[in-house]
Formats: structure tokens, sequence, C-alpha cells
């Protein structure tokens, strides 16, 4: 049996509570991570420019939401 990776957080009704559980699930991140090396080692120029972009646009995003809450 596979379980989820992403852990589920349940009766969140605070936006900065909301804020910090995004900030600090890293699962895909780190998963893109992985995928990004993959790609670069298989010489996948194209997958791994994708992934590149993405994990740049979500490192950019959660230092953002890091700042919001202070």
């Amino acid at each position: 049996m596979t379980y989820a990776e992403i852990a589920t957080a349940a009766k969140v009704s605070n936006g900065d509570t909301a804020i910090a559980h995004l900030i600090n699930s890293a699962v895909l991140l780190d998963k893109e991570r992985t995928l990004f090396q993959f790609a670069s080692d298989q010489n996948d120029e194209v997958t791994a420019a994708m992934m590149s972009d993405l994990i740049g646009k979500q490192e950019k995003t959660n230092w953002m939401l890091k700042a919001y809450l202070g």
C-alpha cells in the first residue's frame, strides 16, 4: 500500500497557519529537484529547463510567503 507523502492539514481557518503549512511542506519541491537532477543526468535539457523554471518560481513564492509571515 502506498501512502500520500503530502500531509493534509485539517480544519485550518487561520490564513497565517495555512501559509505556514504551505511553506513547511517541501515534499513537492524535493521531488521536483530529484526530477531536475534525473533529467540533467539523462541530458534531457528541455525537461531540466522546465523543472529549473518551476523550482525557481516555487522558491520565490516560498520566500515571499515567509516574508509575509515575518
